[in-house]
């Protein structure tokens, strides 16, 4: 379980958290939801340790993050950005290797669980063997999806996954997220502005905005029972963009 409780934290003048106070279940899928500077992204930081909050607490699995501890609970995240976060001087295969080096698997071992994930994303043992460069966006997002789960972590903290990749990949790997998702049974924790995305891939969802946490609950509990008018703006104002789009 991931716990925030009561979070603030400020860089200068700006609040980039105030207040925030979320709970993440075993086993389930929250999103975190909002426009860019909402906070989201320091959400997962703050999770990570790689923030510290000037207030509040953050609990990941019962353990307090600490500098004491953040070493512990981070071996069991993954951790997963836009565009999979790739090192382009490493093959594909390289950079999915990398946690498994870290931790002194043999070679046998770090090639069969390998071969395990690239066959639950689609990925074939020639697609591992090129560069960054030579990949596709929604191949690297692969990538960086078998990175992360390399060492079977309990939890995942996805930022942003699919944001640079075009609708109709984007589309494809929402789809094989949530069968992921749901064969996988990992706490998940997934940063993004999708409306769609978070209504197709979250049990839960956090509508965050400048900071604070607006609203939480399913998406039936947003559309139908909006805490505030910005969240029927929030949930609208894509949809309108959309036929707009269409339209023209």
């Amino acid at each position: 379980m991931i716990e925030l409780r009561e979070i603030t934290k400020r860089f200068g003048e700006r609040v980039a958290l105030d207040g925030v106070s979320i709970v993440v279940r075993p086993g389930t899928v929250q999103v975190l939801l909002g426009s860019s500077g909402s906070g989201k992204s320091t959400v997962l930081r703050v999770i990570l340790g790689l923030v510290r909050p000037d207030a509040g607490e953050v609990l990941v699995g019962g353990t307090a993050v600490t500098e004491a501890t953040r070493g512990a609970v981070v071996q069991g995240i993954g951790y997963v950005v836009q565009d999979g976060g790739l090192f382009p001087h490493l093959t594909a295969l390289g950079n999915v290797a990398l946690p498994a080096h870290v931790h002194g698997w043999p070679p046998a071992r770090v090639r069969e669980r390998a071969a395990e994930l690239g066959a639950m994303v689609g990925l074939d043992a020639g697609t591992l063997a090129l560069y960054p460069r030579e990949l596709s966006g929604g191949q690297r997002q692969r990538v960086g999806l078998m990175r992360a789960l390399m060492l079977d972590p309990p939890i995942l903290l996805l930022d942003e996954p699919l944001g640079a990749l075009d609708p109709i990949v984007r589309a494809e790997l929402q789809t094989q997220l949530g069968s992921l998702f749901a064969t996988l049974g990992k706490t998940v924790l997934l940063v993004t502005h999708d409306i769609r995305e978070a209504a197709l891939l979250g049990e839960r969802i956090a509508l965050m905005k400048a900071g604070r946490v607006i609203q939480q609950g399913t998406f039936a509990d947003l559309r139908e029972r909006p805490a505030t008018p910005f969240v029927t703006q929030f949930l609208t104002a894509q949809t309108m963009a959309a036929d707009s789009r269409k339209d023209r």
